[in-house]
């Protein structure tokens, strides 16, 4: 095994794929996946549903490096509709446990600077 990210093995879980983790959608009809995010190249995670079902938010590294400042994270939602995606202002630090007030209007979330 040729190790080549800094952040290569979580403990608990041991060593981590080398492709990013993405936001899917999934057709439980008929079976077909696309993807949700655009940037191929970060890691995406903590996914929420918008209150009337046509947004997903959730958070992506931003840091130039990811691997070396893994909590310089960033809050974005993405329509599903289009792939249409965009970044909600929020201060820098980690994030995680997204959740959207009743009304859509807002997001709160769990993390500190």
């Amino acid at each position: 095994r040729e190790i080549v990210r800094v952040r290569w093995r979580s403990e608990g879980t041991g060593f981590l794929p080398e492709a990013p983790f993405r936001l899917h959608l999934l057709d439980t009809r008929g079976g077909e996946s696309r993807v949700l995010d655009v940037d191929a190249g970060r890691d995406v995670g903590a996914p929420a549903w918008s209150p009337d079902g046509r947004e997903v938010a959730f958070v992506r590294n931003v840091a130039p490096d990811p691997d070396r400042r893994l909590g310089d994270q960033g809050i974005f939602v993405v329509t599903v509709a289009n792939g249409e995606t965009r970044a909600v202002a929020a201060p820098p630090g980690p994030k995680g446990n997204l959740a959207w007030s009743p009304d859509g209007s807002r997001i709160a979330y769990l993390g500190h600077d």
